[in-house]
């Protein structure tokens, strides 16, 4: 069952839910492109190097540190909820927004990737330019494979 009324006014974005699921759908009528290694590592090359500028922006190394003030900047903006789930994956919810998946789903490897993949098929599919510019300026290179997938 569908609520098309409550799907209309999320707050993520009308109809997030219906075009994440989609993604995942067909994420999973492709061959799950989204278990790709070589996708999965571009998109933990791509929050290492927010994390390495962040460390730079602090003048620190530490881990606990950057991740606090990246979880910061997540929070309070639901146009964040696609990047604070996969950080969430990323880092298993060491370094996470307001939207997140229980940590014990990332046991799965596989999870990062299919969770962005949905992520990037439903802001693409939405033309949501704001989270369109969150995910390419925090994924570049991950966003770019997503496209050459789909």
């Amino acid at each position: 069952r569908i609520d098309v009324k409550t799907l209309k006014t999320d707050v993520r974005g009308a109809y997030t839910t219906i075009f994440h699921e989609a993604g995942h759908a067909i994420d999973h009528k492709l061959g799950n492109p989204s278990f790709n290694i070589d996708f999965r590592n571009a998109i933990f090359d791509d929050f290492s190097k927010v994390v390495e500028n962040m460390g730079k922006k602090l003048h620190t190394t530490d881990e606990s540190t950057i991740y606090s003030e990246i979880s910061k900047a997540l929070k309070g903006n639901d146009n964040m909820h696609s990047v604070s789930d996969i950080i969430g994956g990323i880092t298993q919810n060491k370094c996470k927004g307001n939207w997140k998946h229980k940590t014990d789903y990332w046991n799965n490897s596989n999870n990062v990737g299919s969770e962005a993949f949905a992520h990037f098929f439903e802001a693409t599919a939405r033309n949501d330019i704001n989270k369109l510019t969150v995910i390419k300026s925090l994924f570049p290179n991950s966003y770019q494979m997503f496209l050459s997938m789909i």
